[in-house]
């Protein structure tokens, strides 16, 4: 495990349920923001640690997630990195799938092109062992980002042909909390789900500062967006949509999943 790179994770308290986070390399003192919108606990974080702010990161252009763009700059003198296309002002490098960010002599991380919740997202993939992915809105503990900017078939294509081939020790940090809501809705697709079932109990009694830190892994066993071909889950859309037709593919299951979980 690479004990150079620390994730701080900053619970906001508000109605959307954010998290902001801090990466830390720890022996340089040297810090990447992502997504920040908490301006007074990130500076208080950054200041009472005496970490170096090297670059703030946008993972895309949502008001929540580009809010305290500036105030972070302007207090940090930290460049703005932000994805290629993004309507988002004041970016000194614009960023795009394969480009690397370096934090610290031994750490970086590779962007990830993760559209789908917006048409221009990305994710940070670090070079650590476990690998860390920054995920902002597209993966969720659980769940999947929504596609009311986006589009629901380029956020499949982003599950299928980027996080579902990245290594199963991967640690997901998701930009909000919503894990006991979407293990409810991968209970009521697979009510027999025994690893949700455990992972609900257990998120019930925690606060979100203490929820633990999800693996791809993990994931595949409770995300319904990573459980295409499970037999339950299956069924049970076909039943509730004739339209699937009795083979359904796993992209027409996707998007019906996605489709259900907009009014969950």
């Amino acid at each position: 495990m690479n004990n150079d790179l620390h994730i701080e994770r900053l619970w906001l308290d508000n109605s959307l349920r954010n998290y902001n986070y801090i990466a830390v390399c720890l022996p340089a003192g040297e810090a990447i923001v992502i997504d920040p919108f908490a301006v007074e606990q990130i500076l208080e974080t950054i200041n009472k640690n005496n970490w170096r702010v090297k670059a703030v990161i946008n993972t895309h252009d949502h008001g929540d997630h580009i809010a305290g763009n500036d105030a972070v700059v302007d207090a940090t003198g930290a460049p703005l990195l932000a994805p290629n296309g993004a309507s988002i002002s004041g970016v000194d490098q614009w960023l795009q799938a394969g480009d690397e960010v370096k934090l610290g002599e031994t750490i970086h991380f590779t962007v990830l092109g993760t559209p789908g919740h917006t048409l221009t997202h990305i994710s940070l993939l670090s070079n650590t062992e476990p690998p860390e992915l920054l995920c902002g809105d597209t993966i969720f503990n659980a769940g999947a980002g929504n596609v009311h900017s986006g589009d629901a078939a380029i956020l499949f294509d982003t599950f299928e042909n980027v996080l579902a081939h990245l290594p199963d020790k991967t640690r997901i940090y998701p930009g909000h909390d919503y894990l006991q809501t979407n293990l409810g809705f991968t209970l009521n697709l697979e009510p027999d789900n025994a690893a949700a079932k455990k992972m609900l109990d257990r998120a019930n009694l925690l606060t979100p500062e203490q929820q633990g830190i999800t693996t791809l892994e993990e994931e595949k066993q409770i995300n319904t967006f990573l459980r295409l071909e499970e037999p339950g889950l299956v069924e049970r859309l076909k039943a509730r949509f004739p339209e699937l037709g009795n083979q359904p593919t796993r992209k027409q299951i996707f998007l019906k999943l996605r489709q259900l979980r907009n009014n969950w």
